[in-house]
């Protein structure tokens, strides 16, 4: 059977991320940052859903502009904290405990990358459930 396309041109599916740092099965070291760089060109509103098994902070930046196309195929490469980020307008941090998938919501206004951090409280490693990414 073909696979159809949805009417709306505009139309988002919900996924899970697959790859990268939030993959599922991705492991989190004690005390650890894990990160991830979440498109959202576009977008009005991203809902993330984040599950893994141990407690910690998920917290998350607009990219400043500059990252093309042609960067954003490596851009894993460089996940590493140096990014530069906006610092003013970004969501609130989220808490996040083992075993509760936690929920946050970022408004956007015309940015297209998000810099996705999880921090583990620094108690044990830990293992990514799942990071699925709806947008509208």
């Amino acid at each position: 059977m073909p696979r159809r396309r949805h009417p709306q041109a505009e139309f988002r599916q919900h996924k899970t991320l697959t790859q990268g740092q939030f993959a599922p099965g991705a492991t989190i070291a004690q005390g650890a940052t894990i990160r991830e760089a979440v498109p959202c060109a576009s977008s009005q509103t991203v809902r993330l859903r984040f599950l893994t098994d141990v407690n910690g902070t998920l917290s998350a930046s607009f990219l400043r502009p500059g990252l093309t196309l042609e960067e954003a195929s490596t851009f894993d490469e460089e996940l590493d904290g140096t990014a530069e980020v906006t610092e003013a307008g970004n969501p609130d941090d989220v808490a996040v405990t083992g075993g509760t998938e936690a929920l946050m919501e970022v408004t956007c206004a015309g940015e297209a990358w998000i810099l996705l951090e999880f921090t583990e409280e620094n108690v044990a490693a830990g293992t990514v459930t799942h990071l699925h990414v709806s947008q509208l």
